[in-house]
This record gives C-alpha cells, structure tokens and sequence, in this order.
C-alpha cells in the first residue's frame, strides 16, 4: 500500500519557518509539503535541503510546493493558477490554494471566494485539495454548496453527494473551553469552543477511506509550536498575530 503525507502550512512570509519546514521536509519520505505566504525572494539551501520543487510553479505567487526527495519516480510538475495550484503526478492530481479571506462581508470578495472554490471542484480532477481555506470547517463558505461544498460525512448530504467533499477535519474542530485552541485567529469565539483551523485538506466521498489520519503538527524538533511562534524572526514577519499551526493528513494511494 502507497501511502503519502501532506502538510500544509502558511507560514506568513516567515524566513524562519521556511527554514525549519524544509529542513524537516529533508528528513521525510513520500512526504508533501504545500505552503502559503512565501514570499517570491524565498531560495532552498541547496546544500541543505535535499527536497524537489517541481516544475512550473509562479514565484511571483505566494504558494509553494516540495516534496520529499523519494517522490522524483512520481514525475512530479505544476500548473499553477490565480489562488492555486494543481500538481500533476503519475499516481493523479493534488491541489494546493490559499484562498482569499472569506469573513470579510463584501459580496464581491464572497463571490470572488465561491467562483475559484467551483472553478477547481467543477474542472479539476483531483485526489485531494488542501491549504488555507480561509474559513473553518464549519462556515459557510467550506459547507456551502456554491463554494467548496465540503460536510463532515456522507450522512450530511441529503442530496448532490456526488457533487461535494468530505472534510475530515470536523473531527478535530470542536475543544473544551478551557483548552487552548490552536491554528490561525484563536480562542475570541463566546458562542462555542472550537478549533481554529484554515488550513484544511478535502477528498471526494469516494475518496474518504484513503484517509488514514489527519491531524495539528503540535511541534517540530522537538519544540512546540507555541513557542516557535513567539520567536522574534517570527512574530517581526507580516505573521504577527495570525500565525498557523501546520496540518497533515495521511493518504492512501488507489482504490
């Protein structure tokens, strides 16, 4: 059995946490890294990271994706779009987007959110799509059927399955209130405890049973993220006040 890990991580025009995500990345196998906010002037080491950057990708876009080494058999290249991007490999098609900010009420920019949400569901066939949704898994934008049209289970739909995706992370969006709540803008929500998370992956309901695990990176080398995040090379960066936990979901190539 294949089986692949993809993380996604914003890491907010950070040159630290680009940095450490890649030196991680080097040590990985059949590993995916899809980034947000790198900023165009952001180089590999080259004698440090010993990763692909497949082909095709816009460094004038703030999204990036590498892979573990292992992974060059899977003839890997990009075709890269306003807001995503589609990498292309031997065993299908993996989507990375970082979307646009979907709290702001503005019709347009709502609009603007749900055309590129339907514009990949509805043209693109993809094993998974993942990276910043710019909403949590229960706001409207994430379940709504003109936008990414993505439920907690197959029972949720009651019409149009075929037309929709299952986002595994509700499981792990909901936390008592005297937890601390990770990810992106957390713990100012009264009404209920929750789990930020924007940074999300979503497969098809055919597709569910090749999730074998998803989850919050809580650290890397050892330190937690909560500290990584109140370094001063990151809270100086544009971050400040909205840093990201990394996600990851473990994924099941084939039927």
């Amino acid at each position: 059995m294949k089986e692949l890990t993809f993380i996604s991580y914003n890491i907010t025009e950070s040159d630290y946490l680009f940095k450490i995500i890649l030196d991680f990345l080097t040590l990985q196998s059949n590993t995916i890294l899809f980034l947000q906010e790198v900023k165009s002037n952001f180089k590999i080491d080259q004698k440090n990271h010993n990763v692909i950057e497949p082909p095709g990708q816009n460094i004038m876009s703030d999204l990036r994706i590498f892979a573990s080494k292992d992974l060059n058999q899977m003839s890997l290249v990009c075709d890269s779009y306003d807001r995503y991007q589609i990498l292309k490999t031997s065993e299908g098609n993996f989507v990375n987007v970082h979307m646009p900010s979907s709290w702001r009420t503005d019709d347009d920019v709502l609009i603007n959110y749900s055309r590129i949400a339907r514009e990949i569901c509805e043209n693109i066939q993809f094993e998974l799509v993942g990276g910043d949704m710019n909403a949590n898994p229960f706001e409207k934008v994430v379940f709504m059927p003109s936008a990414w049209f993505a439920k907690r289970s197959v029972n949720d739909f009651t019409q149009e399955r075929d037309k929709g995706l299952i986002n595994p992370f509700w499981k792990i969006s909901y936390i008592g209130m005297d937890d601390e709540a990770k990810g992106s803008y957390p713990g100012d929500n009264k009404k209920f405890s929750r789990l930020q998370i924007l940074d999300q992956f979503f497969v098809s309901p055919q597709k569910r049973k090749n999730v074998l695990v998803c989850g919050i990176m809580e650290e890397l080398f050892g330190e937690n993220f909560n500290d990584i995040n109140k370094k001063d090379d990151v809270t100086s960066t544009k971050g400040r006040g909205k840093l990201h936990f990394p996600v990851f979901i473990k994924y099941k190539l084939g039927d």
